[in-house]
């Protein structure tokens, strides 16, 4: 039996333009691709659209089917010229835009002014907004007269005032301001200083201008006053934080303090003299001769006790009636305990009237003493007042005020000690000292 042909089915496929005019015909096997004939790109352009093939409304790349396939052409607006020139017909760009739409005009056009005026760029010669055609745009400036920032500052730089003047106009000048004063220093206004713009003035404005204001500092002045008691001696001016110079007063017998004492001037004051009796019961004093403390502050009848005594390098050493204490002098009346512990280079020591009590130990330990020489006016003497001499040999007492005697006043005596005392007052005083007087002492009728 003789083979039978395969036979492949064949499609008729027509291309047609936009208005249905055949442009092709043809017979396309099944499944094949049909070929498109060679079609315009543009067609039919009106005023300001043009028409552009931009394919065909059906796929052909796979017959299956009879097909009718037509053109497809998009309407497109036309594009124009947009040319950019400043006032002066300089070209300063361009650009293309479709038929109907806005130019973007993205150039900023630039016109220099002077020292007065500057120019500002206020659009262009034409509307941009619809393109209909090619289009020449001059940028268009309008004149202004020039504005600027004048601004017055605080001492701190801090904004106080600020203003906009026109060019050659003047500015208004704020009032005076104030500033606190401080205990140093009060304030006057002095001007306002301009920190920017300095070759121009408030009264033309020129340029942007910053003034700040300037104080002038004036020292501030405090009276100090002086009194003493209920009188007003002195009155001085100072300065803030000056030293204060306090007035020399005087007092005979008392010691000046002040109510206050600042050591520099703050502020105004009154300052009082207060008076302390100089040398008041109790007080320790030093002089040349030796340490005392007052017993009796009177300024006519008083005395003091003897800590302690310097030594002379004198071998007769005499103690003074009276010794001076600032303005006024005091009976020596009691010689402390130790007063004139170990004098080393005194071998005779005369004790003056005014003495009334030798404390104890008060002649202990003396050296080289060999004769002591007691007042009239002692009336008491303390436990061990001759202790520890060594070479004590003699006491002259005479006796007359004796009226206390410890019973240990001549004790530690290394050797005999002759005691010497006024035939007169002989038996009263040893009635005083008694028998049981300790120490190796013998008394002796002078």
């Amino acid at each position: 039996m003789a083979e039978k042909r395969r036979i492949l089915k064949k499609h008729i496929v027509v291309f047609q333009d936009d208005e249905g005019n055949v442009l092709k015909t043809s017979f396309v096997p099944h499944g094949d691709s049909a070929v498109p004939p060679e079609i315009e790109v543009k067609k039919n352009a009106a005023e300001h659209h043009e028409y552009l093939f931009s394919g065909w409304d059906q796929d052909f790349s796979r017959v299956e089917n009879n097909l009718v396939i037509k053109a497809v052409y998009t309407k497109t607006p036309k594009k124009y010229l947009v040319l950019y020139f400043n006032d002066q017909d300089k070209m300063l760009g361009m650009e293309t835009v479709p038929y109907g739409e806005a130019a973007k005009a993205q150039i900023i056009p630039q016109k220099e002014g002077n020292r007065e005026f500057e120019y500002v760029f206020s659009g262009w010669s034409v509307p941009l907004h619809c393109i209909t055609g090619d289009t020449r745009a001059k940028a268009v400036f309008q004149k202004k007269r020039k504005e600027f920032s004048v601004r017055f500052l605080e001492e701190d730089g801090q904004l106080m005032q600020e203003e906009t003047v026109f060019y050659g106009e003047s500015a208004s000048v704020p009032p005076a301001p104030q500033k606190k004063a401080d205990k140093r220093y009060y304030y006057q206004f002095k001007e306002w200083k301009i920190i920017k713009g300095e070759d121009c003035a408030v009264e033309k404005v020129t340029a942007d201008m910053e003034l700040q204001v300037v104080f002038t500092a004036i020292p501030q002045e405090y009276a100090i006053r002086f009194w003493n008691q209920e009188k007003c001696v002195e009155t001085k001016p100072y300065h803030y934080e000056e030293t204060i110079e306090y007035p020399p007063l005087r007092k005979k017998g008392y010691d000046l303090s002040w109510s206050e004492k600042p050591e520099k001037a703050e502020e105004s004051c009154d300052l009082y003299a207060i008076w302390t009796f100089s040398h008041p019961v109790g007080k320790i004093v030093e002089t040349d001769t030796g340490i005392y403390q007052i017993l009796n502050p009177s300024l006519t009848h008083g005395s003091v006790r003897c800590v302690s005594f310097k030594e002379e390098t004198s071998v007769h050493v005499v103690i003074p009636e009276r010794v001076r204490l600032g303005d006024y002098y005091y009976n020596i009346e009691k010689i402390g305990s130790r007063a004139l512990e170990g004098c080393s280079s005194m071998e005779t020591l005369y004790i003056p009237d005014t003495v009334k009590m030798i404390e104890e130990e008060g002649l202990s330990r003396c050296r080289r003493l060999r004769k002591v020489c007691l007042g009239e006016e002692v009336t008491t003497l303390g436990a061990r007042a001759f202790a520890d001499n060594l070479h004590l040999k003699e006491i002259v007492l005479p006796g007359k005020a004796l009226r206390k005697c410890h019973r240990r006043a001549f004790a530690r005596l290394a050797s005999t000690v002759h005691v010497r005392l006024k035939g007169k007052y002989f038996d009263r005083c040893m009635k005083v000292i008694g028998n049981e007087a300790v120490g190796k002492v013998q008394f002796d009728k002078m």
